[in-house]
C-alpha cells in the first residue's frame, strides 16, 4: 500500500509507526512529497515527537529503553552487526546475554533499526532524532 504513493521507497525500510503516520498523512495532505517532508516539520513540535516516541514503544518496557539507550550512546549513529548490538546492550545493561538476544528481538520487531548493506544495523535516524530531542 505505501510503495503505492511514495515511489522509489521501500515500504519495508519504513517503521510501522512512520507507516501509519503517513497513511494518515497522506489521505490529510494527499501529496507523497509533503508527507514525506512532515517528520522533519515534526521534530519542531515537542508534542508530536513525544506522540511519536511513545507510539514506538520504545519507552514502554524499561529493558528495551535501556538497551536502546545503550545502542545510542555505544555506536551513535553507526553501524554495527547484530553480535555487537547484543554484546552492547549486555555490555551497557544487565550482563546477561540471554535478556540482551530478548531486548534486541523485541526492538528489531519493533523496527528501530535500518539495515544497511552487508546486514548491518543502525538506529533508525528520524526515532533516534526524536528521542534526543526529548521525545
Amino acid at each position: 500500500m505505501l510503495a503505492a504513493w511514495l515511489p522509489g521507497r521501500r515500504a519495508a525500510k519504513i517503521p510501522p509507526v512512520a507507516a501509519m503516520s503517513s497513511v494518515h498523512a497522506k489521505a490529510e495532505l494527499g501529496d507523497a512529497d509533503q508527507v514525506l517532508s512532515k517528520p522533519a516539520g515534526m521534530l519542531t513540535d515537542l508534542s508530536e515527537v513525544r506522540a511519536f516516541v511513545e507510539a514506538t514503544g520504545v519507552q514502554s518496557d524499561a529493558a528495551l529503553a535501556a538497551g536502546y539507550q545503550a545502542l545510542d550512546k555505544q555506536f551513535q549513529g553507526s553501524t554495527a552487526d547484530t553480535e555487537d548490538v547484543v554484546t552492547a546492550i549486555a555490555y551497557e545493561c544487565s550482563g546477561d546475554e540471554e535478556e540482551a538476544r530478548w531486548v534486541f528481538a523485541c526492538l528489531d520487531a519493533m523496527q528501530v533499526f535500518d539495515c544497511e548493506e552487508g546486514g548491518r544495523l543502525r538506529l533508525e535516524p528520524l526515532l533516534r532524532k526524536c528521542l534526543s530531542t526529548g521525545g
